[in-house]
């Protein structure tokens, strides 16, 4: 029976270094930002950025619909404790 060892690390690794992609590819597979602004405006312009995304995401979860609305619009379905306690026939006792 014939063992095959793995490569020695230094080996390994002068084999991933040397065949590792290129910075423009980096960016094409949006693994690192293309960043072609003064380095000193590069943070501004990334919390900038995170800000005016935090903002539209608070805007949307602030105006979506709540679970009475989507029931009424038969989008989601009630629960049959729900339909009971809203007729009246059926009171949940503690």
């Amino acid at each position: 029976m014939i063992f095959v060892y793995p490569p020695q690390t230094g080996d390994l690794l002068r084999h991933k270094i040397q065949h590792r992609p290129d910075r423009q590819a980096l960016v094409q597979q949006h693994i690192l930002e293309d960043t072609t602004i003064d380095p000193s405006l590069h943070e501004r312009q990334r919390l900038l950025k995170r800000s005016r995304l935090l903002d539209g995401l608070n805007d949307k979860l602030a105006h979506r619909p709540g679970p009475l609305e989507l029931v009424q619009g038969n989008i989601l379905q009630p629960s049959n404790e729900l339909v009971n306690a809203i007729k009246g026939q059926d009171f949940l006792s503690y």
